[in-house]
């Protein structure tokens, strides 16, 4: 892990970047920033998707909004992972295939674990 310490890091410089938070190897700035801004004040660790198949960064994503669930499928092999916490409730999830606004349809995908003073994650 990487310990970002704001600017001059080395990672990136960006404003909304937390003193205390954790970015993994693999993840790119662009993702952790915009990670970073869709949570609260509190320190994230940010790590990054990679298939346990082939190794693969880039995935098509299933998503449902309702049930706030995700799975990730590899481009390069297919193979298939939950992301989080999202098999104990995909039984009920209607998914859809996630999009980009520019029409793509393939993502480099990671996760932000937000870290609480008592240890507890969110």
């Amino acid at each position: 892990m990487v310990k970002v310490d704001g600017a001059g890091s080395g990672v990136w410089n960006d404003g909304s970047v937390h003193v205390d938070d954790q970015v993994g190897q693999g993840v790119s700035a662009d993702l952790a920033a915009f990670l970073r801004n869709a949570d609260d004040d509190r320190p994230v660790k940010i790590v990054s998707s990679v298939c346990g198949e082939c190794g693969g960064r880039v995935f098509v994503v299933l998503v449902d909004d309702v049930e706030g669930g995700a799975e990730r499928v590899c481009t390069g092999c297919g193979g298939r992972a939950f992301i989080a916490d999202s098999a104990e409730f995909w039984g009920e999830a209607d998914p859809g295939e996630a999009g980009c606004p520019c029409g793509g349809g393939e993502f480099e995908t990671a996760v932000a674990f937000s870290l609480a003073a008592d240890g507890s994650v969110r």
